[in-house]
This record gives C-alpha cells, structure tokens and sequence, in this order.
C-alpha cells in the first residue's frame, strides 16, 4: 500500500513538472527595458516656412546589463539631421549608465491658423532601430525635462512630456523567419515640449496693419459725397488703392506663414477686409445711380447709412475671429 502511495505521489510530482516546464515554454520573455530621458538645454531657429526647428538636449539611459546599449541604435524619426558628442558610458550601483549630447534639426508641422495665438508641441521622435517590442522597450525617466533659462526669441516654452508609444510597420522588412503577412513594431519614445508666442501684439500688427489701413480708407470712401464733382472717381480710386494694398498684403503674409491646409486668422481678416471693399464698391454703384435720378438728399442719407452698416459688420467680424482664435490657441 506504501509503495502504491510513494508511486502515485511520484507521478503527481512528475505530471506538476512537466505542466509547469511546458507552460513556462509557451509563456514568452518579458522583453528588455532601459530608462531613457531627455533634457533640452537650448532650441533655437525655430522656422516655420522651412517647418523645422533646432535643439540641442542630453539623451541618457539606464540599463541592467551593459550588453544592451540603446543609445546606439536609437533612431530620430522626425530628424533632418542630428550629431552626438561627450559620448559616456559608466556603472553606477549596478546600473550601466550611458549618455549623449545631441545638436539636430527636427521637421514639425507648424500649424499656423490661429496666428498670433498659435500654440504648438515640438516633438523629437526617437525609435529602438534594432530589436522589437518583443525583445526590448523603452522606459520614460521621469526626471526629463528642460531647463528653466532655455530663452527662445518670441517664443515661451511652457511644458514638457516624455510620452513613450509603439511604432507599427506592415512589413516584416525581408525578415526570412517571420510569415509574409506579419508585422513588426517597435519601441519609440516623443519628447514633447510646449512653446507659445510671447509678443502676440506685435506680431499680429505687423501683418494686420496694412489691412486695417485698407479697411479705413474704404470706409472712407462714403464721405465722397457723389454730388461733388468728380466724387465718383476718387471714390473708385480709394477702392482700388484698399484693393491692391489688401491683396499685396495677403501675399506678404502668407510668405511669412508659410503654407497651411485651410484659412488662418490673417487670411479671414484679409478676405473680411475684401468683401468690405467689394460692398463698398457695389454700394458706390448704386448711389451713383440714385444720383442720376436726382435723389441728392437720399444719396446723402444712403451713404451715411451704408458706411455705418460696413463698419459695424467689419469689426464685429473681426473680433469674433480674434476671440475665437485666441481661444482655440
């Protein structure tokens, strides 16, 4: 009877091992994983019409083993160029601590629309170039940042984020030991950092100026009054002259902004400043007409009323654009 009970004990034993060795089998590695941060020590030339900005920034990681070395093979995705220097690698409590310093050119989509109250998130994308997600990730170290005294001209840097993501490809890249329709993904890691303009002001009287300039000589055209002699046709040259000033002036804008999908704030004012224009010249038409029927007086009474009219549509038009810009940022 003993030696039954030994025997099937045995074989529980045996059976639990042998269950235990094949789930181990099926369960894959945890795959490796390294802190890696970054600190922005300068940006600078930030370019809008060539949608770039510079940065120069440490890049550090912290591995359990020095055979994984991550730095080395880390990709910037969003990167026209990049150099590294004061390359270091050295142990500390265990830990194989490496870092970098890199100066580069970054690409970034400059999205304009709401100028001068655009906000924008200046991203440095890095990706592991070697090794998947099954085999390594990164981990964001929460002591990345920026420095404080980072000063770029016209700009505040307002945040920063080290938001860690996967990056998935549709293609094996030739790899002969994975199935022709599989995937590949790997790790990657975004630096976010926050910039806004510091002299909004400024930078909205220096394109809006002109059109404004524009907008008020055309709504001063009403006080030609069309039974002055040659009235007509100063009224008409005061459109024209707010016409071509408003047009050369959009273009001088959208060089400075650069190409952008849908209308910015500038450009809706322009295009508010050319209907102004546009109704101006119509309404100088019919007075006109009006005129040649010998309605002196209502000619009078139609200006006044049209230059009112314009006026109130043109800056309540105007500041609902601004106040809704300002607030979408």
């Amino acid at each position: 009877m003993r030696l039954q009970l030994k025997s099937l004990a045995c074989f529980a034993a045996a059976l639990f091992l042998l269950t235990a060795a094949a789930a181990s089998a099926q369960t894959p590695a945890a795959p490796e994983s390294c802190k890696v941060g970054v600190y922005f020590v300068d940006l600078h030339q930030l370019d809008i019409q060539k949608r770039s900005f510079n940065a120069n920034f440490w890049l550090w990681s912290v591995c359990a083993s020095a055979q994984r070395q991550p730095l080395k093979v880390t990709e910037f995705v969003n990167a026209n160029s990049t150099s590294g220097t004061l390359d270091q690698t050295t142990t500390r409590e265990g830990l194989v601590w490496s870092a970098r310093k890199i100066d580069g050119s970054f690409r970034e989509d400059w999205d304009v629309r709401n100028f001068p109250f655009d906000r924008h998130v200046l991203t440095v994308a890095m990706e592991e170039g070697v090794d998947d997600t099954q085999v390594f990730r990164y981990e964001p170290d929460p002591r990345s940042g920026f420095d404080k005294d980072v000063v770029v001209p016209g700009w505040r840097v307002t945040g920063f984020k080290l938001v860690p993501s996967e990056r998935e490809y549709d293609t094996t890249f030739g790899d002969p030991s994975l199935p022709a329709d599989a995937s590949a993904r790997y790790s990657r890691l975004e630096a976010q950092i926050s910039v806004s303009r510091t002299n909004t002001f400024t930078s909205f009287f220096k394109l809006a100026s002109v059109v404004y300039v524009a907008a008020t000589l055309a709504l001063l055209s009403f006080l030609f009054h069309l039974d002055s002699g040659g009235s007509f046709g100063s009224r008409i040259s005061f459109l024209a002259g707010s016409l071509f000033a408003t047009v050369v002036n959009m273009r001088v804008a959208s060089a400075e902004l650069g190409n952008n999908e849908g209308l910015t704030l500038i450009d809706l004012i322009h295009i508010t400043a050319l209907i102004l224009i546009i109704g101006a010249t119509i309404l100088t038409i019919v007075a006109d007409r009006q005129l040649e029927t010998g309605k002196k007086q209502s000619v009078r009474r139609f200006d006044f009323r049209n230059a009112m009219i314009c006026a109130t549509l043109f800056i309540g038009a105007n500041i609902a654009l601004i106040v809704h810009a300002a607030i979408r940022g």
